[in-house]
């Protein structure tokens, strides 16, 4: 993942047992955004993340960045971008590769954290927040442990967090963040097979709905 991994671009990588990501790569699935909901097995593959980090990716489409996206479970492996190639190279050169030479393949060329690097976004007292919130099971008691969140004396920076998110989250389809919500909660108890066929259930009923209220040119633009 050297690059934007949005949607259906990380359904096609969520299945692989080796995601390599680089700080290039973002990872997001931006759905509620246009009316629509998390597929391609997140409610699967999101679910199973640590804590409520896959529901708050789910309900807000907030992409992660670079290292963040391998620290927080979306990717098996980081690697930085410089080292691709050479990857390439070791992987083409092994003649009916296993599962564990791939694996020293790649980890050959992992990159440790630096002191220096950033912090990954999601940890800390933001982390508890974001457990406390998304762990509501209704889209409002999630807007109102953030509400309260944003006016408590929980730190400068989890009281940004809080704001901002919020504003995300009313920036997204009310309709999508309730059945994207479902869908999460459905899916952790699901296997990867049920939770596809529930998503395109899902995606039958949206289509159905837009099929009644089909593009009428005499509205105007």
């Amino acid at each position: 993942m050297d690059g934007l991994t949005f949607g259906g671009g990380f359904g096609l990588v969520a299945p692989a047992p080796f995601r390599v990501a680089t700080e290039r790569c973002a990872v997001s699935m931006p759905e509620t955004k246009i009316g629509f909901f998390p597929d391609v097995g997140a409610s699967y593959y999101l679910s199973r993340l640590d804590g409520q980090i896959g529901t708050y990716l789910a309900l807000t489409g907030t992409p992660l960045l670079g290292r963040s996206v391998f620290e927080h479970g979306l990717a098996t492996h980081y690697v930085p971008s410089s080292r691709v190639s050479i990857l390439l190279e070791s992987l083409a050169a092994l003649e009916n590769p296993t599962y564990a030479q791939i694996n020293e393949a790649i980890e050959d060329l992992h990159h440790d954290k630096e002191p220096a690097d950033p912090v990954a976004p999601l940890t800390g007292a933001i982390r508890v927040a974001l457990d406390s919130a998304f762990s509501r099971n209704t889209v409002e008691d999630i807007v109102t442990t953030l509400q309260k969140i944003e006016t408590s004396d929980a730190g400068v920076d989890v009281v940004h967090w809080a704001k901002i998110t919020l504003t995300t989250l009313e920036e997204r389809s009310p309709t999508s963040l309730k059945i994207a919500l479902i869908a999460m909660r459905k899916g952790a108890s699901l296997g990867l097979l049920e939770s596809l066929k529930m998503e395109l259930d899902i995606a039958a009923a949206f289509s159905w709905s837009f099929s009644r209220f089909p593009y009428r040119s005499d509205l105007g633009d």
